[in-house]
């Protein structure tokens, strides 16, 4: 039998396979992650001219073009952003806004049924609260007039992704408690 070779320092070359495999794959994620769509924008004239022409440029033609769109706003509802929404008067408005208009149902006061309502909305881009919905309940007509509270709110600040408004989801807690 042969003898074996002698047991080199360092990596194999399998060993080195993997570790070099790994670290591509980590590299491709990275960039994917990193990676923001760019939007494609037609030249600002949509002329041609010809080189050495003294003429002045003529729009060029474009066969079955579609009419002009306006610009697309970004659809995606954001969970967090730079800036997250604020209410009228700030938090301490937000408050006052629930003290104010929360009516405790008969149901939930005869059954003794307290309790938070944590209702999950969307703030527009212009401040409109929409989409209201109740993540967890109590029940006993708590979610219904949690809902209808929240749903009534005035204009918010709009949260904001690189300078822009953008949809934001935002939950409140609403606390119903019998005094």
């Amino acid at each position: 039998m042969p003898p074996l070779p002698p047991r080199r320092n360092g990596l194999s070359t399998r060993q080195f396979a993997w570790i070099f495999g790994g670290l591509l794959a980590l590299l491709t994620i990275y960039q994917l992650a990193q990676h923001r769509p760019q939007r494609f924008e037609p030249p600002p004239s949509g002329t041609t001219a010809e080189i050495g022409s003294e003429a002045p440029a003529q729009p060029a033609p474009m066969p079955n073009a579609l009419p002009e769109q306006p610009a697309v706003r970004d659809a995606r509802i954001y969970t967090y952003v730079e800036q997250m929404p604020q209410p009228p008067g700030g938090i301490e408005g937000l408050m006052q806004h629930l003290r104010k208009h929360i009516k405790y149902p008969a149901e939930a006061r005869r059954n003794q049924v307290e309790g938070k309502v944590f209702v999950r909305f969307v703030v527009q881009p212009d401040g409109r609260i929409s989409d209201a919905e109740v993540t967890k309940g109590i029940g006993a007509g708590c979610d219904e007039e949690a809902l209808r509270v929240i749903s009534q709110m005035p204009a918010w600040t709009p949260g904001k992704q690189n300078g822009q408004a953008v949809s934001v989801y935002y939950t409140v807690p609403v606390t119903f408690t019998i005094k």
